[in-house]
């Protein structure tokens, strides 16, 4: 018996031995000579530069949008006619915007004034109204920059132009030379109608346009 427990005394101390000399040297006193002690890396100076820059970044934003959300609920509960604790948000909040919290103002839309028509202020006794005609829409936009250049020229006043509706003019040509036959060539040509209205000056100026040069392609037709 007393050498069965010498014998289990002895294993259970190298037990502990070979424990120790695997553990690592700020768990164990004993260091073994023959297998290396695995220490974790330190981190280079940069790296904990970085970290600390990005430890400081973060609660700088923090910072700035609690500062935000405190100004915008002080403006809030500063305006008239609110009663205490109806805090609304002053701006809309979007799901997935990067500046949540932050009070950030949004541009105020702007519109160009709105040109008064002359048909509002002018009489109608004053109105010289062209109707034009043509295959392409294109001869009579050139035909309605004329008129408006001149317009600025002579310091009087322009409105449209009206757009109608093209008609669709169909022709029928005979094939043959004699007539003899029934078979005809079928062509479609687009008419454009295009109204503009033309206010001469109060001066006068009408004379003005007897010199105007039109596009030959266009047809007019002065009401």
């Amino acid at each position: 018996m007393r050498a069965k427990s010498s014998v289990l005394y002895a294993l259970v101390f190298l037990a502990i031995v070979v424990t120790l000399a695997f553990l690592p040297t700020s768990f164990s006193s004993v260091q073994s000579s023959t297998f290396k002690v695995l220490r974790p890396k330190q981190a280079s100076a940069g790296a904990l530069s970085r970290r600390v820059s990005v430890a400081r970044r973060g609660t700088d934003l923090e910072q700035s949008m609690e500062m935000a959300m405190q100004s915008d609920l002080e403006d809030l509960s500063l305006k008239p006619g609110k009663k205490k604790g109806q805090t609304k948000s002053s701006f809309k909040r979007t799901p997935g915007d990067p500046l949540r919290g932050l009070s950030y103002k949004q541009p105020v839309r702007q519109w160009a004034p709105i040109k008064i028509p002359p048909s509002q202020y002018r009489a109608p006794e004053d109105r010289v109204r062209f109707r034009m005609y043509a295959f392409h829409p294109m001869f009579i936009e050139e035909a309605c920059e004329i008129l408006t250049d001149l317009a600025k020229e002579l310091g009087g006043d322009t409105e449209g132009p009206i757009v109608h509706k093209p008609k669709i003019k169909k022709y029928a040509l005979n094939k043959s030379p004699n007539g003899h036959k029934k078979s005809k060539y079928k062509v479609d040509f687009p008419e454009h109608c295009w109204e503009f209205d033309f206010y001469p000056p109060v001066e006068g100026g009408l004379e003005s346009l007897l010199k105007l040069r039109l596009p030959v392609q266009v047809t007019v037709e002065i009401l």
